[in-house]
């Protein structure tokens, strides 16, 4: 007691000597105006206090969101931005929105409904507005390997387009497919039995779904309000959505000026108690760079945070591109640490458009995606992702096209796609998209020295006809030309 009652006559002293200048300070001021400023700053607090915790956006953007509100209310000032942004816009409006001469749009429904000649006749005439040469390709847009899996899509959407696989008692086939076109990518991606997951509607959708469930498990482990993802400024902006969506804070680290991966040292910089998910890109959209996964999966073990890894760009060429001659660094759920990966199969999987596949390392993490409502008056519903209803038409489609290429012909195709990158003139772009600052060496003639005895060629545009056999048991097109169109 003797210890600490020094202390104890000291605060005793504070608490009387702030008494003190209270009473003097309030001396002679009515006890209503005390009132009324007590009341005034506490509200002023709360409304502070509120600003700057009642978000999940952080403090500065939400204040030059609402200066920028603010400004464009003002009656002269707010014309002139609504001009401007008018006029930067009519010009993108024109050139992604006009139809041209000779189309028009229409606005109702036919009084009595067209025959199909009549409407095939008017698709046909929509056909002539598609300026796509599918064989050339389109940057971003179109992923083309040849008539052969288009005319898989074409029947497998003539036999499954009512399909909807939230019924799976009716559609058994269709859940089975789903189920194994989800293994095959899980073993692909280096998973064991523990591994699972869903198809989506896309890269976003996937995306989406894991943040959704690392958003639910910080707040259910941790009691966090606002959780935080972690990633490069390299990461998709899918992540922006689903922080927006779902009520999160992105935290951006910078990304090493060279090479392009995530700075690891500025992402265990930006880790704190509230931070829900490491992300990294394997390759990141914007430069084609594989992240170091290995690096931020150790910091995911470090500090117990799942990392997700985002393979919705090079899903379907990374896996590939050891096989290929191309080896790169462990990436997947061979990476202890890594919890979650998205891949697109309709990029480079090559199947329709409107798929891909989110998986995670075990049960645990994929339940926290899920939605269920067990009070509905219509009795319970659950939905494994955003969607409720889903196109079968379109996991039959995926699967008869994974199904289609198999291991080697996925592994003919990364080692074109490679090797036609690679003879690109910018190497050091090349070395970004492809990682080969590792020990992939390119000969004077712009081709990897490991593939000197493979003839990188493809026939008609990349098909998997005129097949020829490789040493190592992988076969390719022996037609004469490099492909077009990847």
């Amino acid at each position: 007691m003797n210890i600490i009652q020094p202390y104890c006559d000291s605060c005793a002293r504070t608490v009387n000597f702030l008494q003190d200048r209270i009473e003097h300070a309030c001396r002679g001021i009515p006890a209503w105006k005390i009132i009324v400023m007590t009341s005034a700053a506490t509200y002023a607090g709360m409304k502070l206090h509120r600003l700057a915790t009642d978000s999940h956006k952080p403090m500065l953007v939400r204040l030059n969101q609402w200066t920028f509100r603010t400004i464009r209310k003002l009656p002269i000032i707010g014309a002139k931005i609504d001009k401007k942004i008018d006029d930067q816009l009519d010009p993108v409006k024109e050139d992604l929105f006009t139809i041209p001469d000779g189309y028009s749009y229409i606005m109702n429904l036919p009084e009595v409904g067209w025959d199909k000649e009549r409407i095939f006749q008017e698709m046909r005439h929509y056909d002539k507005m598609e300026d796509i040469d599918y064989a050339n390709g389109a940057s971003g847009s179109v992923y083309y390997y040849g008539e052969d899996t288009r005319s898989i899509y074409r029947e497998i959407y003539g036999s499954y387009s009512h399909a909807n696989p939230l019924h799976c008692d009716i559609w058994p086939n269709v859940r089975k497919m789903e189920a194994e076109l989800v293994r095959m990518c899980c073993s692909l991606f280096g998973g064991d039995q523990s591994t699972c997951g869903n198809t989506t509607s896309g890269g976003t959708e996937s995306i989406l779904m894991a943040m959704r469930a690392y958003r639910t498990r910080a707040q259910q482990t941790k009691g966090v309000r606002y959780p935080e993802i972690v990633g490069g400024v390299s990461i998709h902006a899918a992540f922006d959505k689903a922080a927006d969506y779902f009520q999160m804070r992105l935290r951006h680290v910078s990304v090493d000026s060279e090479t392009r991966k995530v700075d690891v040292a500025a992402m265990e910089r930006a880790i704190n108690r509230n931070t829900a998910v490491l992300v990294a890109s394997a390759p990141s959209f914007p430069h084609g760079a594989l992240d170091d996964v290995a690096a931020v999966a150790r910091l995911g073990i470090k500090y117990g945070i799942p990392v997700h890894v985002d393979c919705c760009l090079g899903g379907f060429i990374v896996p590939f591109m050891g096989d290929a001659g191309f080896p790169v660094p462990a990436f997947d759920f061979r990476v202890p640490g890594v919890t979650s990966i998205s891949a697109d199969t309709h990029k480079y999987g090559f199947s329709p458009k409107g798929t891909s596949v989110i998986m995670y390392r075990n049960r645990s993490y994929r339940r926290l995606q899920y939605f269920v409502a067990t009070d509905w008056t219509g009795g319970i519903y659950a939905s494994p992702t955003i969607a409720g209803s889903r196109s079968g038409a379109n996991i039959a489609a995926t699967w008869a096209v994974l199904m289609y290429f198999g291991r080697a012909g996925y592994v003919a195709a990364t080692r074109r796609i490679i090797a036609m990158s690679v003879s690109l003139p910018d190497r050091s772009i090349v070395s970004q998209m492809c990682d080969l600052y590792l020990d992939c060496q390119m000969r004077t003639d712009d081709k990897p020295a490991n593939l000197e005895t493979t003839e990188l060629v493809s026939g008609d545009g990349g098909s998997l006809g005129n097949r020829g056999s490789l040493g190592n048991g992988v076969a390719v097109d022996q037609s004469g030309e490099f492909p077009r169109g990847v």
